[in-house]
């Protein structure tokens, strides 16, 4: 969790924190069967950025905001991808 000045609503902000790693976990769970998991999983993750951005108000082009949040899911995809390799069914 990264930050740039006074966190507020904590109990807020951590039950999102929270929601979201069960989204996280859950993709990958949802995911692991699939023929491409790793197309599947970035797929998802980048539906879930994309909407939380609209939410928070950003109104970008799709494009802009795929390049925004490009590393974040890279790095994301990757690590739901090891935690599948890791965890077998």
């Amino acid at each position: 969790l990264t930050h740039f000045g006074p966190v507020t609503e904590i109990s807020r902000l951590m039950e999102e924190l929270r929601e979201d790693i069960r989204l996280h976990h859950d993709i990958a769970a949802e995911t692991r069967n699939c023929a491409d998991p790793e197309s599947e999983i970035r797929r998802r993750l980048l539906d879930r950025y994309l909407t939380k951005m609209i939410d928070h108000g950003i109104n970008w082009p799709r494009e802009k905001m795929e390049e925004f949040v490009a590393m974040d899911l890279d790095l994301n995809t990757q690590g739901l991808v090891a935690w599948q390799a890791k965890n077998p069914a």
